[in-house]
């Protein structure tokens, strides 16, 4: 009678490190949505904590640079939203905020347009008066960036 062998298992390591196209390619599949990915950055917006909304600016500052999402991140009303941060107690914030709406405006005419519809001119105005302020005052400190 013959011999019964066990079958080995090939556990052989890509020598490169890098996944294999398959693995490659199932793992952009099973990916997140994009979708979700802004759904948690505007809920982070609304967070007791200025850690979370500044970091939250800044990933939405990162965000409306990818045209396609705009639209959608328009109308659900993130203009509206970060407009609000403008007038926020921390001042990370305030600058994250005015940062995403400055990539926001760099979208085209028709952003800007629906920017204004948004109402985002009454904070900015007031951001700038508050800045004014502190200018002429000298109360100026750098603002520290803690999502980086």
């Amino acid at each position: 009678m013959g011999k019964l062998r066990k079958k080995r298992k090939n556990t052989r390591v890509q020598p490169t490190g890098l996944p294999s196209v398959a693995e490659a390619i199932e793992e952009q599949e099973n990916a997140p949505d994009a979708s979700l990915a802004h759904e948690h950055l505007l809920e982070m917006l609304s967070s007791p904590s200025a850690d979370d909304r500044q970091c939250a600016c800044a990933g939405l500052a990162n965000l409306v640079l990818e045209s396609e999402l705009v639209s959608g991140l328009l109308d659900r009303g993130i203009a509206k939203r970060l407009a609000s941060m403008l007038v926020d107690d921390s001042e990370a914030v305030r600058l994250g905020a005015a940062g995403a709406l400055r990539n926001l405006s760099l979208c085209g005419h028709e952003t800007c347009v629906r920017m204004v519809d948004d109402d985002v001119m009454t904070p900015l105005v007031v951001t700038f008066k508050r800045s004014i302020d502190k200018l002429t005052r000298g109360d100026v400190a750098a603002p520290v960036n803690k999502c980086s």
